[in-house]
């Protein structure tokens, strides 16, 4: 199993919680590990969305419409190997977009 040779620290996420409205872009950027290399968002819950740049530092979607006030929460995790089992996650980190109608 390959380990980290520097410990990871919690990231944080720029803007950890925002706003929106329907067909806004939304931007989420991920920072705080320099010697993260490897970056994952997912969506955690929320009407779906589709993730641009999922496996890199800054992530992006289109706001879908929605009928009442409704949060998307999206997780980065970051580690310094491929997240798998030879290269283990180190940190996770959630950020929430809330969508208005």
């Amino acid at each position: 199993i390959l380990e980290p040779t520097t410990a990871l620290t919690l990231p944080t996420v720029t803007p950890a919680a925002q706003v929106v409205a329907a067909g806004a872009k939304v931007s989420l950027t991920a920072t705080g590990q320099a010697t993260a290399q490897r970056f994952v968002w997912a969506q955690v819950s929320g009407p779906p969305v589709v993730l641009a740049g999922a496996n890199t530092k800054t992530v992006e979607f289109i706001a879908p419409a929605v009928s009442s006030p409704t949060d998307v929460v999206l997780r980065v995790g970051i580690g310094h190997h491929n997240f798998s089992s030879d290269g283990p996650i180190a940190a996770f980190v959630d950020a929430v977009i809330r969508l208005n109608p």
